[in-house]
C-alpha cells in the first residue's frame, strides 16, 4: 500500500524518465550527442527514483543512479568540447553512494559526496554561461532547486515526516519542469547546434515588429564617419534582437582595426581580397579573408542562407560596398549574381544591406536597374 508521499515519488520518477522521450526525438532530428546523453541520463535517473519508491531497494537502484549522472555530466561536458575530461571526472561517481550508505547520521562528508554530481553539473552550466553569451538561467535555477532539495533531505529537514516528504518530491518535480522548459527554449537548440561558433550576443533583449526587407540599398552621401556610425548602430540593434551580423568589406575599404570596438557586440567580418582563400563554413571564425570572386561570393551567401534556415537564425549581411563590386566586375556579372541570390534571400531569415554611391556610376540606367530590384532605398 503506497502513501501519498510514495505516489508523488513515483510521479517524480515518471517525470524524470519521460524526458528521455522528448530528448530522443530531438536527437533523431539533429544527431547531436548532447541530447542522447542527457536523455539517457534522465531515463536512468528516473528509473533510480522509481526503484527506490516501488521496491524500496537502494542497492538495486544504485547502478541507475551512477550511470544516470555519468551521462548527464558527460553530456554537459560535450557542450564545452571536453567530453573526455568530464567522462573521466564522472567516473568517480560510483564511490559517492557507497560513502553515503556507510556514513551513518547527518554526516557532512556523506552529504557532500552525494551532492557532488549536482555541483559538477551546475559548475559546467556556469562555465558555459561565462564563456558564451547565452542565458542558461533556467538550467542553473532548475539544478540549484534539485541541489537544495537534496540538501534538505540530508539535513533531515523533513524526509521522515509525511508532509515534508511530499514537499520534497513536489520540489524535485518543479525543478525538472524548469530544466525541461530551458531545453525547449529555441535559443538553447542553437547553442547545442553551434556552441563553438556561437557568437550572436545571447538571447534577444528586445523584440520589434518590422517589415521584412531582403535587399536594401544604402545611398550614402554623408561621409565615412556617418557610415561607421550607421554600421555600429545596426550591429548593436541586431545584437539586441538576437540577429547575427555579417559585414563583408571589399579590399579593406574598412580596415579590421576600425572594427575592433564592434567585435564587443559580436560581428563576423569577411574581407574580400585578391589574395583571399576559399570560404569554408558560415560563422566558423569571427574574421575570414575570401577571394575576390563573384561566384565564390554567391556560394558564400547561399551557404549563410542554408545555415540560417536550417537553424532558424536571423542574419543581416552588410556589404561595403556594392558600388565597388559593380565598378570592378561590371553590371552584367553583378546583376546575374544578385538575381541568383535574391530568391534565396526572400525565402529566408537573411537580409542584405548594401552601401552604394549613385554619383560614382556614369551609366545611370545600370544603377537604376539595381534600384528597381531593391526592396527599399535608404539615404544615410
Amino acid at each position: 500500500m503506497f502513501g501519498t508521499a510514495e505516489i508523488f515519488g513515483v510521479i517524480n520518477g515518471v517525470v524524470t524518465a519521460s524526458l528521455f522521450i522528448f530528448l530522443l526525438r530531438i536527437y533523431q532530428k539533429k544527431r547531436q550527442v548532447f541530447y542522447l546523453l542527457w536523455g539517457s541520463g534522465f531515463l536512468l535517473y528516473g528509473l533510480n527514483i522509481l526503484l527506490r519508491h516501488l521496491l524500496k531497494d537502494v542497492w538495486l537502484s544504485y547502478p541507475f543512479y551512477v550511470l544516470g549522472f555519468v551521462l548527464l555530466i558527460t553530456g554537459t561536458g560535450s557542450l564545452l568540447k571536453k567530453t573526455k575530461l568530464f567522462l573521466t571526472l564522472s567516473s568517480l561517481i560510483p564511490i559517492i553512494p557507497i560513502l553515503t550508505l556507510y556514513l551513518s547520521g547527518p554526516s557532512y562528508v556523506g552529504m557532500i559526496s552525494a551532492l557532488t554530481p549536482f555541483f559538477i553539473i551546475i559548475y559546467e552550466l556556469l562555465l558555459i554561461k561565462r564563456r558564451h553569451p547565452f542565458s542558461l538561467d533556467l538550467f542553473v535555477v532548475g539544478w540549484i532547486i534539485l541541489l537544495l532539495n537534496n540538501i534538505f533531505m540530508f539535513m533531515e529537514m523533513g524526509p521522515n515526516t509525511y508532509v515534508s516528504q511530499i514537499n520534497v518530491e513536489i520540489l524535485a518535480i518543479f525543478g525538472k519542469i524548469i530544466i525541461f522548459w530551458g531545453m525547449i527554449h529555441p535559443r538553447f537548440s542553437l547553442l547545442v547546434d553551434d556552441l563553438k561558433g556561437y557568437l550572436i550576443g545571447g538571447s534577444p533583449r528586445i523584440y520589434l515588429e518590422e517589415e521584412r526587407r531582403s535587399f536594401v540599398l544604402l545611398n550614402s552621401n554623408s561621409g565615412r564617419e556617418k557610415e561607421m556610425e550607421w554600421i555600429e548602430k545596426r550591429v548593436g540593434e541586431n545584437s539586441d534582437k538576437g540577429i547575427r551580423t555579417v559585414l563583408i568589406t571589399t579590399y579593406d575599404l574598412i580596415s579590421p582595426s576600425e572594427l575592433d570596438s564592434l567585435f564587443e557586440n559580436d560581428i563576423y567580418l569577411l574581407r574580400i581580397l585578391s589574395s583571399g582563400g576559399r570560404f569554408t563554413k558560415p560563422f566558423e571564425k569571427r574574421k575570414m579573408v575570401v577571394k575576390d570572386d563573384i561566384f565564390q561570393l554567391e556560394l558564400l551567401i547561399s551557404d549563410i542562407v542554408d545555415y540560417c534556415n536550417e537553424r532558424s537564425i536571423n542574419c543581416n549581411i552588410i556589404l561595403y560596398t556594392f558600388s565597388w563590386l559593380l565598378l570592378t566586375h561590371g553590371w552584367k556579372e553583378i546583376y546575374s549574381f544578385l538575381v541568383s541570390v535574391m530568391s534565396d534571400l526572400k525565402n529566408s531569415t537573411v537580409s542584405m544591406d548594401c552601401f552604394y554611391y549613385p554619383d560614382t556610376h556614369r551609366v545611370k540606367a545600370e544603377i537604376f536597374t539595381f534600384e528597381k530590384l531593391a526592396d527599399q532605398i535608404v539615404t544615410i
